[in-house]
């Protein structure tokens, strides 16, 4: 996708509220990174983040890769490089949609592939 500023969060969802899942949270530019969350009734949980600064790039493509094994190993990788890598068993079963949120940024998606059983 492309994009500049602002925060794009998406993730699978479990939950006919779509507030259970998991939650990427990618913001490029100045003070970003990716953050990846677990939310359950209880509220929001932090599993993991990268924290360094992720360049914004003006009319230029990211490509972002979420792998989720079975075993709960989670792997988040931007342009083939790894930033991420999680374990969490606190979402299990099977997700029943998936969720997009923009705030406050300028994204362009070109293609989102969803492999599963």
């Amino acid at each position: 996708f492309r994009g500049t500023r602002g925060r794009l969060v998406f993730g699978p969802y479990d939950g006919r509220r779509r507030d259970r899942g998991y939650r990427l949270e990618f913001s490029p530019g100045e003070g970003s990174g990716l953050a990846l969350y677990r939310a359950t009734r209880r509220g929001t949980q932090l599993i993991a983040s990268y924290k360094k600064p992720v360049k914004a790039r003006e009319g230029r493509a990211y490509v972002i890769e979420w792998i989720r094994e079975r075993n709960g190993e989670m792997i988040v990788l931007l342009d083939g490089r790894e930033l991420l890598r999680a374990s969490d068993l606190g979402q299990r079963g099977v997700f029943n949609g998936f969720l997009l949120e923009n705030s406050g940024g300028h994204f362009g998606l070109r293609e989102i592939t969803i492999h599963g059983d």
